[in-house]
């Protein structure tokens, strides 16, 4: 298993998606694996968990997959009066209403966590309480995880959740180009940023390429049609905040 594609957060912004998905290809990789919230705040839910599902359904449970089976469980209304205009509960509401029941039945099964190999594992948010969804923006806050790694003999783990492109313990990349090298590196804790809703002042879709024979990490970015993915939040009767959001610079 040399090459593997990490994907998180495409939160249902299916251009974007389609837009990495050609770029994965010209990368050859021998399996791709999701970090989480397929689901929330974009137009196309149903489109992008059937897209996953159809590349070998390698994911792990995200906060937004969360909220949109508490939804299925406990109905709209209890969610109270102004859910339609707050993005994580319209996304929530809107994911809901847009997945089969075996869509819903295929992501409450989702695990927490996946292992990629015996010393690397893939999951959404911190390891030390997942029910909180840590995250994970600093040494500070990835301490935690870290120290859990060491104790699980785990040396790289993938996280997504905070929409970032980041390595923890902080460290210069090997090369200019974002390439990390890991080979006998202490334990690291890597952020995958988002495929669909990157807040690090850089509009393109993020993602990570990881070579688990050379141990070697890659960010990449992908263009992709941003107005679109508006326009399609907004003709889906979600909040104006989710769709300007993804053309801020």
């Amino acid at each position: 298993m040399p090459k593997v594609a990490v994907l998180s957060d495409i939160h249902g912004n299916l251009p974007a998606f389609e837009s990495v998905l050609k770029q994965v290809d010209k990368h050859s990789v021998d399996l791709i694996v999701f970090g989480g919230d397929i689901v929330g705040y974009g137009a196309s839910p149903a489109k992008c968990v059937e897209y996953v599902r159809a590349l070998g359904g390698n994911c792990v449970f995200g906060n937004h997959e969360s909220y949109t089976v508490a939804v299925a469980d406990n109905g709209v209304e209890s969610l109270g009066d102004w859910w339609s205009e707050d993005p994580v509960e319209a996304g929530a509401v809107h994911a809901f209403r847009s997945l089969s029941e075996d869509a819903l039945d295929w992501i409450r099964g989702l695990p927490w966590f996946l292992p990629l190999d015996e010393d690397v594992i893939i999951a959404h948010a911190g390891l030390d309480d997942p029910n909180s969804w840590p995250y994970l923006e600093c040494d500070e806050t990835a301490a935690p995880t870290i120290e859990i790694m060491k104790n699980r003999d785990l040396n790289i783990g993938f996280f997504g959740h905070i929409h970032k492109l980041a390595v923890f313990p902080e460290r210069e990349p090997s090369r200019v180009d974002g390439f990390y090298e890991l080979k006998d590196a202490e334990p690291t804790a890597i952020t995958v940023g988002s495929v669909g809703q990157p807040r690090d002042k850089d509009g393109r879709a993020s993602w990570v390429l990881f070579d688990s024979d050379e141990r070697t990490v890659e960010f990449l970015r992908t263009e992709y049609d941003r107005e679109l993915a508006a326009r399609q939040i907004i003709d889906a009767g979600l909040p104006a905040r989710s769709g300007e959001r993804l053309l801020r610079r």
